[in-house]
Parts: structure tokens; C-alpha cells; sequence
């Protein structure tokens, strides 16, 4: 069984971005942000919407707009749309 690819950034008490299974990332913007600072786990993660790759383990600035909520998608995930 894989470690939680989580783990190192939970140990950090990072408490306002969170993994919604074993491959997403969630990271909302609150009232009257426009930018906010990611915390990325080690790994590859990808932009859920573009696919554009952002980031290995370190920390990413994002100016997502109103429109969209910043989720993050590890390398190997398969994530079913319909």
C-alpha cells in the first residue's frame, strides 16, 4: 500500500487545500482572494481543467479566477468525466 501522497504537506498544517481521494487536489480560494499559495505533494500534478503539468513538491502561486476551483490531478491518475 502507497503512502498517503499527502502526508508531507498535512504534517505542515496546511488546512486550507485538501485531497479529495487518492489523486485530486482541492485548493479553494476564499472570500476576497485572488491568489493563493498551493502546497504540492511530491509527484507530478497537473491542472484538472488544462492538463498543463504545475508542479513536483514545492509550492505554486495561482490566479485561477471566479470561475473555476484550483484541483490539482497526480501523475497516474484516471479520472472519469462524462
Amino acid at each position: 500500500l502507497e503512502e498517503n501522497p499527502y502526508a508531507e504537506a498535512t504534517t505542515k498544517e496546511i488546512k486550507d487545500q485538501y485531497m479529495a481521494g487518492e489523486y485530486l487536489l482541492v485548493a479553494p480560494l476564499f472570500t476576497g482572494q485572488k491568489t493563493r499559495k498551493v502546497v504540492l505533494p511530491k509527484g507530478n500534478w497537473y491542472d484538472f481543467y488544462t492538463g498543463e503539468r504545475v508542479g513536483n513538491g514545492e509550492v505554486i502561486t495561482i490566479t485561477p479566477g471566479l470561475d473555476k476551483i484550483p484541483v490539482y490531478v497526480k501523475d497516474g491518475g484516471i479520472i472519469p468525466i462524462m
